[in-house]
């Protein structure tokens, strides 16, 4: 008897699944027309689109064409002015190569260099970039470490003036000896 009956109940399971009927292909075709007509009539919105990225640059048309990462993002207070100072680890490029790339992302946002690539006491190299409308933002570009040599990384730190009603916490406040 068991060997009857548990066929027949996996026949009347598997007939009931199915709905007892096979889809026909005109059903099949009205199926994937009615998807097609829906979804050509509903927009498609990636969540977040309509959002920009941040940036922590301090204009977010600026772009740079060389690896990097964020290391420090610090306010500082120099005789009663704040600034921003933003440093970048970069890696994968050196010496002119670099200033030429740092030149390009600022050049395609808009900016112009202001004067030459002026060599500092700390033995960094700075540079400033003017755009009108905006404050001056100041590139400085570290001598490396043997470590960071070793790992192919440098440390390039920018800095622009904040406005004087910025409420930004200071990190430092920085005083004329």
């Amino acid at each position: 008897m068991k060997k009857v009956f548990a066929p027949l109940l996996l026949a009347l399971i598997a007939a009931g699944c199915s709905g007892g009927r096979e889809p026909s292909p005109e059903a099949d075709l009205a199926a994937q027309q009615k998807a097609e007509t829906t979804s050509a009539q509903e927009p498609v919105q990636e969540q977040g689109a309509e959002q920009e990225l941040y940036s922590r640059l301090p204009d977010p048309s600026l772009r740079f064409d060389f690896g990097f990462q964020f290391k420090a993002d610090q306010v500082v207070e120099k005789n009663g002015a704040k600034r921003r100072g933003l440093s970048i680890e970069y890696s994968g490029v050196q010496g002119e190569a670099l200033w030429q790339r740092v030149d390009a992302g600022f050049t395609t946002a808009g900016y112009v260099p202001h004067g030459p690539i002026s060599p500092q006491p700390n033995g960094s190299q700075s540079r400033t970039y003017d755009r009108a409308g905006t404050e001056s933002i100041t590139v400085s570009v570290a001598p490396r470490s043997e470590a960071q040599v070793a790992k192919g990384v440098g440390i390039i730190w920018l800095g622009w003036p904040l406005p004087k009603d910025a409420t930004a916490p200071v990190a430092a406040t920085v005083s004329e000896d």
